[in-house]
C-alpha cells in the first residue's frame, strides 16, 4: 500500500520530473545491458503453475533500504529475516549506500554476510507493489516471476523492477502486459491460500475494467489461481489493499482486523466477516477467522493496522506503535498461530509514509519443498475414541514417507507415527487415552527434504484437538 503522491512523502527524491528521467534512464539502461541476461515474455506460462502463499516455506525477503529513512525499522526488518532462517535481498541505488547500510548493521551487531545487495533503480520503497510475483512453474516447480501493470504509470523506476530481477536472478520473466493479457495489479492487493483460491478487492475489478469472469481467467493463466474471490473494497488507506486489514495464516485460517468503534470503517469489517463466514476454504468447509484489534488512524492521518505483517518460516513479524492494543495484537496472533515466535517491529516512523511491513517486503519461496495438507480436526473427540488423521503431500518428486507427531495430553513429549499411503493419501489411526489438550504435527521426507503442517512444525508448532471426558453411560 501507498500514496498516491508518493514524492511528496519522500521530499528527497525531488520533483517528478526528476523521477520520470531516473526511470527513463533505469529502462534504457534495463534494455541496453539486461535484456540478454533472462528471457521475458508476454505470453502466460505454457504449464502449469502456482503461486505459493505467504506462509509458504521462504528463501528470501527483497526489500527496499532507502537508507537515512527508517533506519532503526530496517535493521529489525534484516535481524528477524536472518533468524527465520531467509536471506534478505537488500534493494539499493548505488555502492555507496550498500557501504552505509553494511557499516550500520555492523555497528548495530548485525552480521551483514547473510545479506544480498541488488542495484537497482527505484521511486520508492514500496516493493509488495512493484515487485514480481513468483510462480512455481510446470511439473519440476521450476522459479518464474510475473510482471503485472503497475498501476502508478508515472513511477518508471518502480514498474521496471521486476525486469531487473529477471535479468539479475537469470530467472523468465512472464509480463501480463499485453492488450490481450494485461492485468493492473499491485501487490497488496492479493493474497492467496497456495492452493488456487485468491483474494483481491474490487478495486482491481475497477483498475482493469474487465468482466470478474475475464480477470479470473488472466490470474489463472499467470498466478494458477482457479478461484478469485472479490472482497468489498475497504476503508485502508490511501489505496484500500486488502493487506491492511486481512492476513492468512494457513489454507483455513484468516485474521481479520476489528474496530471497538462504530462507525463507516467498523461496518465495513463486519460485512466483511459475513461474507467471508460465507466462503468455503481449499476443504470445502468455513475459514477458520481470528480477530485483531484494529488502532485507527494515528498522526496526519496515517492507518494504523497489525494485518500489515510478514510471515518468515517460524516468525510473524507484527507492527507496533506503542499502543496499548500493541500487547493485544500479540496476543492475537499467538493463540491463532501456536509457537511461531511473534516480533513485534517499530513501524511509527514507516506508517506516516501510508504503510507498515507487508507493504515494503516481498518474499520469495523456497524451492524444491514438500507441501502438506491437511484440515484440521475442529471437533473436539471424547477419551476412547478412535481419530483417523490424513495428509495429502504435494512434491516434484517422490515423497519417500510421512509421520504423524502426536503429544498425547499430560505427555511432555511428542511421539512419532507412521503414517501409511492409502490411495495417494498418508493415514494414521491413534487412540485417545487422556482429556485435555491434544497437539499433534505432520511431517513428510523425500529426496533430502522434509515438509510440515502446520508449516512451521520443524520449529515446534502444532495443531490443537480438544478431548473430553469420556461420555457417562
Amino acid at each position: 500500500m501507498k500514496s498516491t503522491s508518493s514524492w511528496r512523502r519522500h521530499p528527497c527524491l525531488g520533483p517528478v520530473i526528476f523521477r520520470f528521467a531516473a526511470g527513463l534512464l533505469a529502462c534504457v539502461l534495463m534494455a541496453q545491458g539486461c535484456k540478454e541476461k533472462a528471457p521475458k515474455t508476454t505470453i502466460a506460462p505454457a504449464s502449469p503453475v502456482r503461486l505459493a502463499a505467504e506462509f509458504e516455506p521462504v528463501e528470501s525477503v527483497m526489500l527496499r533500504w532507502r537508507f537515512g529513512e527508517v533506519d532503526a525499522f530496517h535493521l529489525d526488518l534484516v535481524e528477524n529475516t536472518i533468524l527465520a532462517g531467509a536471506t534478505p535481498v537488500v534493494l539499493v541505488m548505488d555502492d555507496p549506500e550498500i557501504e552505509a547500510i553494511t557499516r550500520f548493521l555492523r555497528e548495530n551487531g548485525v552480521s551483514p554476510g547473510p545479506v544480498r545487495f541488488m542495484t537497482v533503480p527505484t521511486d520508492s520503497i514500496w516493493v509488495r507493489d512493484y515487485a514480481p510475483f513468483a510462480i512455481m512453474e510446470g511439473p519440476a516447480q521450476r522459479l518464474g516471476l510475473v510482471d503485472f501493470q503497475y498501476s502508478y504509470a508515472d513511477q518508471l523506476a518502480d514498474d521496471g523492477v521486476p525486469m531487473w530481477v529477471s535479468a539479475i536472478l537469470g530467472v523468465k520473466l512472464y509480463e501480463a502486459t499485453s492488450p490481450e493479457e494485461r492485468v493492473v495489479l499491485d501487490g497488496g492487493d492479493l493474497l492467496t491460500d497456495g492452493f488456487g483460491t485468491a483474494f483481491c478487492s474490487f478495486k482491481v475489478l475497477q483498475d482493469n475494467g474487465l468482466d470478474e469472469s475475464v480477470l479470473s481467467g488472466r490470474l489463472h493463466r499467470f498466478l494458477g489461481i482457479t478461484r478469485n474471490v472479490v472482497l468489498e473494497s475497504l476503508p485502508s488507506g490511501a489505496n484500500n489493499h486488502i493487506d491492511m486489514v486481512l492476513k492468512l495464516l494457513d489454507e483455513e485460517t484468516i485474521l481479520l482486523g476489528e474496530y471497538q468503534t462504530e462507525g463507516p470503517a467498523r461496518d465495513a469489517l463486519e460485512r466483511l466477516r459475513e461474507f467471508l463466514a460465507a466462503v468455503p476454504s481449499c476443504y470445502g468447509r468455513p475459514f477458520r477467522i481470528f480477530r485483531v484489534p484494529m488502532p485507527g488512524l494515528g498522526l496526519e492521518g496515517d492507518f494504523r493496522t497489525y494485518l500489515n505483517a510478514l510471515i518468515v518460516n517460524n516468525r510473524i513479524l507484527v507492527p507496533a506503535y506503542g499502543l496499548p492494543q500493541d500487547f493485544e495484537a500479540v496476543e492475537a496472533y499467538s493463540a491463532a498461530a501456536p509457537a511461531y515466535t511473534i516480533a513485534s517491529l517499530d513501524c511509527s516512523g514507516l506508517i506516516q509514509q501510508r504503510g507498515a511491513i507487508h507493504c515494503v517486503t516481498r518474499e520469495f519461496p523456497r524451492v524444491p519443498a514438500i507441501r502438506v495438507a491437511h484440515p484440521r480436526i475442529l471437533d473436539p473427540v471424547r477419551v476412547g475414541d478412535v481419530v483417523h488423521i490424513r495428509a495429502s503431500c504435494f512434491a516434484e518428486f517422490p515423497v519417500e514417507s510421512a509421520a504423524l507427531h502426536v503429544r498425547m495430553p499430560g505427555d511432555a513429549v511428542f511421539r512419532r507415527h507412521k503414517m501409511a499411503p492409502v490411495d495417494g493419501v498418508y493415514a494414521a489411526t491413534l487412540r485417545v487415552e487422556r482429556a485435555g489438550e491434544l497437539r499433534y504435527r505432520i511431517s513428510a521426507h523425500g529426496n533430502g527434504i522434509t515438509g510440515h503442517k502446520p508449516c512451521n512444525g520443524d520449529a515446534g508448532g502444532y495443531l490443537k484437538l480438544e478431548v473430553l471426558e469420556a461420555a457417562a453411560r
